[in-house]
């Protein structure tokens, strides 16, 4: 049962949903769905690949589990992860939840307002995030940087399927990996635009250094405390 965090999760979902993956995993893909608002299950079933698990670490210890599990959790700079928050409630994320209200709110701010209006609201992801780490006495996780992902793909990618026990050859695992690179991604989801789809991409990625001042910064800090530190930013 490989699970994912929510960065990157759209991505890593549609390599490990691909038939390619599945015939060597053996793993199906379990319906990706908001448990904080339908609940979460007390078990999933075998041999599945359960994506987006938007939870912290103490309701994921209470899930029921088979014996030989797998879990992988993707982190990223929370920096980066407000930028990207603040984008997809203003513009490109489908309604749903809170989404609408989010997206009015911001609507009506300034960008540095908006930006600030994130910083505070994403405190509680935030903690979840740090509930994860420091779990060195659980081998059947591992702790991915999404970073490091995007920077070496191939590398990390055979992390994962090593960790979750995916033996691809390797002319097939280059073949998925280039069809999934970011580049193409993207270029699929852009198009997928011009048809008035839900594209999660947008055509230029902002960082945290460009966007941020000093107030957010210190807001940052002041309501995340060590966060960095614990994550190694």
């Amino acid at each position: 049962m490989p699970v994912s965090k929510k960065t990157g999760s759209q991505w890593i979902k549609a390599v490990f949903s691909d038939s390619r993956v599945q015939k060597y995993s053996g793993l199906v893909c379990y319906p990706q769905k908001r448990y904080e608002y339908e609940g979460l299950p007390k078990k999933f079933p075998k041999y599945t690949f359960c994506p987006g698990l938007y939870i912290p670490y103490y309701l994921y210890e209470e899930i029921e589990k088979p014996e030989d599990y797998r879990t992988f959790y993707v982190i990223r700079d929370p920096r980066n992860v407000v930028i990207s928050w603040y984008y997809s409630m203003l513009q490109t994320h489908s309604i749903m939840g809170n989404v609408s209200n989010y997206r009015t709110r911001l609507r009506s701010m300034t960008f540095e307002d908006g930006i600030t209006y994130c910083i505070k609201r994403l405190h509680v992801k935030f903690a979840y995030l740090r509930s994860w780490m420091n779990r060195n006495d659980d081998y059947q996780l591992l702790i991915v940087k999404f970073e490091d992902m995007t920077n070496s793909p191939n590398e990390e990618f055979k992390k994962l399927f090593e960790h979750c026990k995916i033996d691809i050859p390797n002319r097939k695992f280059n073949e998925i990996l280039e069809d999934y690179s970011k580049e193409n991604m993207r270029k699929r989801d852009l198009a997928r635009r011009k048809y008035k789809s839900e594209s999660h991409y947008r055509i230029q990625s902002s960082n945290w250094k460009d966007v941020f001042t000093s107030r957010h910064e210190e807001l940052f800090n002041a309501i995340n405390g060590d966060l960095l530190k614990v994550l190694n930013y």
